[in-house]
């Protein structure tokens, strides 16, 4: 095959003695991704969307049902509350010195004894109280009001106080306190601190009956402050007592100091209350085997006021031994 001179002009001619060119540099420009500028058309496909069926939704509660006893008139309530809160039973009184109580407040019914907390004989049903909050609300105050409370040592007066608290003590009507004889020097500063927290926290306490008790049998053979003559001659007690200037009627009974019905009268009489005095411990006769007091022409009945009478006679006769130890002793 024979080469033209066209052939050998186009082979390049080199000089070995130059530097071998650099390839070109690359380019500085980036390719931007592009974008599709139409956007797909919304109703280009069906989409189905299923739902599940909806939950049963549960019906409502019934309302509760109205109490019915809360609709009826609030008079009617409160006669119910009475029925139920008040004590109706009559303690009967024997010949015991110790149980004696004599007749309660007018405004009262007969007295609850705290020293008798399970006595099925009250009557009372206080579980009315937690029924609900509004009957609890409305039928406290009678259970306070309507009863008399009775006790026959400071302490057992002292823990009521505090388990009913503050605002039930101030709800309290009427008391009743017998003081025995027994053990009357350990117990003195105990009736002084009970007597000085009822004047300031029973404010609602209208009715007071306090007796005092004494040793018969020996009140020949002491002198005045002997233990056994009880505490019905001394003097701070009936200090304390002339702290209770709420009361509206106060009675002392049993064996106490031939100067302290002047002195209570004196004290507390200013503010309106009514000091009632009954001399000795009245004791009511109770029959034998029957459940009246003593009444009627049967020969049970007066072999009964018989002995009513001669233990009355020995009653007074004891008091006025009494009191003479008393003669000189000014509160």
């Amino acid at each position: 095959m024979a080469i033209s001179v066209e052939d050998v002009t186009k082979v390049p001619f080199y000089n070995f003695h130059d530097p071998i060119p650099l390839p070109p540099p690359p380019s500085l420009t980036r390719k931007l991704p592009t974008f599709k500028t139409t956007l797909p058309s919304l109703y280009s496909s069906t989409i189905l969307l299923e739902y599940s069926e909806p939950a049963a939704v549960p019906a409502p509660p019934p309302p509760p049902k109205p109490n019915l006893f809360l609709i009826l008139p609030p008079e009617l309530r409160l006669l119910i509350y009475t029925h139920l809160l008040t004590n109706k039973h009559h303690h009967r009184r024997t010949l015991s010195v110790a149980d004696n109580i004599t007749n309660a407040p007018p405004s009262t019914q007969y007295p609850i004894h705290l020293h008798q907390h399970h006595n099925k004989t009250n009557n009372l049903h206080p579980s009315v109280l937690l029924t609900c909050k509004q009957i609890h609300a409305e039928a406290l105050p009678i259970l306070y009001t309507h009863n008399t409370f009775s006790t026959t040592h400071p302490t057992q007066l002292h823990h009521h106080l505090t388990s009913i608290g503050p605002l039930n003590t101030s709800l309290l009507r009427s008391l009743h306190i017998f003081v025995p004889w027994s053990n009357s020097s350990s117990t003195i500063w105990s009736w002084i601190v009970l007597l000085h927290n009822l004047s300031e926290h029973a404010t609602g306490l209208r009715y007071l009956e306090i007796g005092w008790d004494t040793n018969i049998p020996w009140l020949t053979h002491m002198e005045p402050g002997d233990e056994a003559r009880g505490l019905g001659d001394n003097i701070l007690f009936v200090h304390a007592l002339a702290r209770l200037r709420q009361l509206r009627r106060l009675k002392i009974y049993g064996f106490f100091g031939v100067e302290w019905p002047g002195y209570l009268r004196r004290e507390l009489g200013g503010g309106g209350t009514v000091v009632e005095v009954e001399c000795g411990l009245v004791r009511s006769v109770v029959l034998e085997g029957g459940g009246d007091e003593v009444g009627g022409s049967s020969s049970r009945g007066r072999g009964a006021l018989e002995k009513a009478r001669v233990e009355w006679e020995e009653n007074m006769k004891a008091f006025g031994l009494f009191q003479r130890g008393t003669v000189g002793v000014v509160p």
